[in-house]
């Protein structure tokens, strides 16, 4: 910065220097996530820094996700990644946290859909008016349903 007047001249350096880092968001505020799938979170700044920023992260209960227990966020970014893997179901608290504070995700972890695995026999000829018995296997998600969901019997059919 220079300053004139009436001949006389100073002069002055100027820094611009980004505020201390500290965690402004974890992104998205709460999403969902299957168990034993991995997703992805943001961890966002409050500003650009000219060093690498080191964030330590941790989830609670614990047990409940799989996270990296720091990540760095690159110079010059003010965003960066984080994998989150689900390994209990229920809701769970993730916290990225500077010296500066914190911010937090609602991870809520459900069970896998249930799929069928089988449908045995293949094919099932019947005479008119016999019945018979097909079987059908599904994933182990079903094993966790209430007895009456998941139960192995099912009415006849009747070919007429």
């Amino acid at each position: 910065l220079v300053a004139s007047l009436n001949g006389t001249t100073r002069s002055a350096g100027v820094v611009v220097a980004a505020p201390p880092a500290a965690v402004a968001a974890v992104e998205p505020a709460s999403f969902g996530l299957q168990l034993g799938a991995t997703g992805s979170v943001t961890v966002r700044l409050n500003a650009v820094q000219a060093q690498d920023v080191n964030v330590t992260l941790a989830a609670v209960p614990a047990g409940a996700l799989q996270v990296p227990l720091n990540l760095i966020v690159p110079a010059g970014s003010q965003t960066a990644p984080v994998p989150v893997t689900g390994l209990a179901e229920g809701v769970a608290i993730l916290t990225a946290t500077l010296p500066g504070g914190a911010a937090s995700t609602t991870v809520t972890v459900t069970p896998p859909p249930v799929l069928i695995t089988g449908l045995s026999p293949a094919e099932l000829v019947l005479a008119k008016g016999r019945s018979g018995t097909l079987r059908l296997t599904v994933s182990p998600a079903a094993l966790r349903l209430p007895r009456r969901a998941s139960s192995a019997s099912a009415p006849r059919t009747r070919v007429a």
